[in-house]
């Protein structure tokens, strides 16, 4: 990893701790990838080690005056590098930023320090059979009935589902034409795992999800407290496109990983193979592909 000189000691010695993590934790990434079992020892470890609450201020149980932002990027570029535990991050730590900026004091109590200790896992539920890219069509509802939300639709290709504790549903509360227009028909819900009603349909296999489950999604008059609403009724759109701002950043750093580590074995392969009497990395012409490779 490289080390830039604006980060702070503490980052900097993370850095070295990240890099020693993957490296000790790689085999058991890779057992687990190969017998298809949920990496949940990996992400108990990033737990304790308090990774889990990089953006979360210590009053909550976090780490941020040590980690913060950047640190979770980090996190990110490592953990990549072994194991697609990083999308389980991903999605905790946004639903964490949602619950941090925007959550009411008694949703920041219940929740961050379990999620900073890596004790609840979260999962974002955006994605519809008849929305995807379009997040403001989707046809999820929630209407109010006997002080409560009711919430009735389905979610697809859900990360990190079946094995979250709780789950970000971004659900209609309005059909108003106005408040459609001006983006404010939509709501942040929290609905735990054993709500009734909330189902995991089925866990998709889908190609390079060797060992993160991905599923469908069912809800059916689901109850909900209004204390589990994030923000208040008609911010849902609002909330999720600060929180996509965050999670684009994090993505970004764990495409980092994979295409380190796409370099150290392509230079591993060029250093064991043997042409022309010497190592192939030797080749000039070999010397500048990888040498173009780094630069881009």
């Amino acid at each position: 990893m490289v080390i830039f000189p604006w980060w702070t000691e503490a980052q900097k010695d993370l850095a070295g701790e990240l890099e020693k993590f993957a490296d000790e934790k790689t085999p058991e990434a890779q057992e687990l990838v190969w017998r298809r079992k949920y990496p949940y020892s990996i992400i108990e470890e990033m737990g304790r080690r308090g990774w889990l609450g990089a953006i979360i201020p210590e009053e909550y149980g976090g780490s941020l005056s040590k980690m913060g932002y950047t640190g979770s990027c980090m996190v990110m570029e490592q953990i990549s590098r072994i194991s697609l535990v990083n999308m389980q991050y991903i999605v905790t730590m946004c639903n964490a930023y949602m619950i941090l900026k925007f959550g009411r004091e008694t949703l920041k109590k219940e929740f961050l320090p379990k999620m900073a200790r890596g004790e609840i896992l979260a999962a974002l539920t955006v994605t519809e059979p008849y929305a995807g890219n379009d997040s403001a069509g989707v046809e999820t509802t929630a209407r109010r009935e006997n002080g409560s939300y009711i919430l009735n639709g389905k979610k697809r290709f859900i990360t990190a589902a079946g094995a979250s504790d709780i789950y970000v549903i971004l659900a209609r509360t309005s059909e108003d034409p106005e408040a459609i227009k001006k983006h404010k028909h939509l709501t942040m819900f929290i609905v735990e795992k054993k709500a009734p009603g909330f189902t995991v349909e089925r866990i998709n296999e889908l190609t390079g999800f060797d060992n993160m489950y991905n599923a469908y999604l069912d809800l059916r008059e689901v109850k909900v407290d209004p204390s589990k609403v994030i923000g208040d009724i008609g911010d849902g759109w609002e909330i999720l496109m600060s929180m996509v701002n965050y999670e684009r950043l994090l993505a970004s750093a764990s495409a980092l990983g994979p295409m380190g580590e796409s370099l150290r074995y392509a230079n591993f392969h060029l250093q064991r193979r043997i042409q022309f009497g010497q190592p192939t990395f030797d080749l000039p012409t070999n010397q500048f592909k990888v040498a173009d490779i780094i630069i881009r």
